[in-house]
């Protein structure tokens, strides 16, 4: 136990610096922002994160800044505000490095690999069991301050940034409401989830009754341009086009934001199926069962049962996860078992 006055002022920095593509572990860790500042009253809660990954945590009422990783004068700025406590929920070598050369005094972190070793505060965790969610491995890392309580992710957007999304989805769609597919799926340049090819299926399908719109970087929404001739119910008008959303800030902060107005988002595990779980929208979501990429670590979790989680199995139920081995990569990422009609029944269930 690390022996601080929860009435006392600290300057507390968090890191997680996945990039986008990556990004989940970053959208993971947000709850324990707000954990700290609950417990810390008086104390500010900073954030060191990657570049790509800001729009995630604009407007948190529990931050005081963010910085980032990529970012050439990071040493001086960490150096300036004077970093009482970094609590590295990632463990990558080039943020560990960052902190010891800051002289951050306290620096808390998982020992797992050689630059572990410059943690002064070492904590052992076996993730690759996959035994919990990884929220609950980050929030564990907080137990030496003193911190031992629940949160879900939660992203905050300003009420401009939420009307005009929501009059952008208005002018496309009569109806103001739509469901979002999100076919991206990466977790260190390899393919995890459901096809692309899939996704579009089902696109298809659900454009004779739904709302539909497709959310993606733009580099993804332009190669999916050229497969629109494939699908004779999606029109470009069912895919997510940023210049027609008119506030000033980044696509990923327009793409979120009109994620915040789905009625249903449907993805792979991706920063936009947690983004959707941030703002408390219903999820169906797929997922492998590998050893180091399955549901009990990285399922939407909030604390509400809104969420239908998709698996070689079947549909996920964490009571049953024991019952179930984890299967080779190669077939798990086929995902093979799950069809597009299968999901379109489960769909017209929720209606």
């Amino acid at each position: 136990m690390i022996r601080l006055n929860p009435n006392k002022e600290y300057n507390f920095l968090l890191v997680h610096c996945a990039e986008y593509r990556d990004g989940v572990g970053s959208i993971l860790s947000i709850p324990c922002i707000e954990i700290l500042k609950r417990h810390f009253k008086h104390s500010k809660i900073y954030f060191l994160a990657h570049s790509s990954m800001k729009d995630f945590f604009i407007n948190n009422p529990f931050l005081e800044h963010v910085f980032f990783i990529d970012d050439v004068n990071l040493r001086k700025k960490l150096r300036e505000n004077k970093i009482h406590v970094a609590i590295s929920l990632f463990p990558d070598k080039v943020s560990t490095i960052a902190l010891f050369r800051a002289n951050i005094k306290t620096r808390i972190g998982i020992f797992s690999k050689f630059h572990s070793l410059l943690f002064n505060y070492k904590i052992k965790q076996k993730r690759t069991q996959s035994d919990k969610h990884e929220i609950l491995y980050n929030i564990s890392l907080l137990k030496p301050l003193g911190c031992d309580e629940a949160s879900f992710p939660k992203i905050y957007l300003n009420i401009h940034e939420k009307q005009v999304a929501q009059q952008y989805v208005n002018t496309i769609f009569n109806d103001s409401t739509y469901i979002a597919i999100c076919p991206s799926s990466a977790m260190q340049g390899i393919h995890f989830g459901w096809s692309i090819k899939n996704f579009f299926h089902l696109a298809n399908e659900l454009c004779r009754d739904y709302n539909v719109l497709i959310l993606a970087t733009k580099e993804e929404l332009d190669s999916y341009k050229d497969i629109l001739k494939n699908y004779e119910n999606i029109s470009e008008n069912n895919i997510f086009d940023s210049q027609k959303i008119d506030i000033s800030c980044d696509y990923k902060r327009k793409m979120i934001a009109t994620l915040s107005c789905a009625s249903l988002c449907i993805a792979n595990n991706h920063v936009l199926l947690h983004s959707a779980n941030a703002f408390d929208i219903p999820t169906i979501s797929f997922f492998p069962y590998t050893k180091y990429i399955n549901p009990m670590r990285y399922a939407p979790l909030s604390s509400k049962h809104i969420h239908k989680i998709l698996t070689p199995y079947g549909i996920f139920n964490p009571k049953d996860s024991n019952n179930h081995s984890y299967i080779d990569a190669q077939d798990s990422m086929r995902l093979a078992n799950i069809t597009p009609q299968l999901v379109l029944d489960i769909i017209k269930g929720l209606q």
